[in-house]
Order: structure tokens, then C-alpha cells, then sequence
């Protein structure tokens, strides 16, 4: 899948800057502006680990964003793909309503949800 992909979608360079020039090396380029920036130990890398996140964050599935990362295991997917804490108590917030409210709650899942915050 990952071929037919990259196949179909080879067309050249996805930002061109005006004059249709290639861009010079972007590692590069990056580290200049983190360093201008005074960003440290931030890695290029980390902006696909950032993007993968909010990419699941925003609604995508992980075969989704596997796909798009090129992984061919949904296992490196999912390291990418980290979940803020405030997803996770969405994500808990879910189960609203699955029972009355005047059903009494079991005291295990509230201490289990304490660790989440």
C-alpha cells in the first residue's frame, strides 16, 4: 500500500519557493531556527511525532496515520502517536450516560480516573 502511495504521489517538491527552486537542506535550515529561536532540544523529528499526535487528537485513525508516516506496524504508529491528558479524560468522558445517573459508581474508577488528571 505504502508503494502504490508514494508512487501516485511523487510529483515533485510540495512547497516550491517562488523562483521554483529546490529548497537547501531543511535539517538545516531547522536547527538555524531553533537556534534563533532559542528553542532547545527540540528535534526535527519531533514535529512528525507532534503532527502524528494531533492528527489522532483531531479525529484520524492510527491505519490512517500509519499510512501517512509510511510504518508498516501499527505498533510504531502508536509511539508516534501520543495522547495529551486532556484527550484521555475526553476520550473517559464518553461513557457519560451509559448508565442512569442515579446508578451508584463503583469506587475503583474514581480513584482509577484521579491518575489520568
Amino acid at each position: 500500500m505504502r508503494r502504490e502511495l508514494d508512487l501516485e504521489h511523487r510529483g515533485g517538491l510540495v512547497f516550491k519557493p517562488r523562483d521554483g527552486a529546490a529548497w537547501g537542506q531543511v535539517r538545516s535550515a531547522f536547527a538555524s531556527a531553533c537556534k534563533k529561536a532559542r528553542i532547545e532540544r527540540f528535534r526535527f523529528r519531533d514535529l512528525r511525532h507532534m503532527g502524528a499526535s494531533h492528527s489522532v487528537m483531531r479525529g484520524a485513525s492510527l491505519n490512517n496515520v500509519c499510512e501517512l508516516l509510511g510504518h508498516s506496524d501499527l505498533k510504531m504508529t502508536q509511539r508516534y502517536a501520543h495522547l495529551s491528558p486532556a484527550h484521555l479524560r475526553r476520550a473517559v468522558g464518553l461513557l457519560d450516560g451509559l448508565t442512569p445517573a442515579s446508578a451508584k459508581v463503583p469506587e475503583w474508577p474514581m480513584s482509577w480516573l484521579k491518575v489520568i488528571e
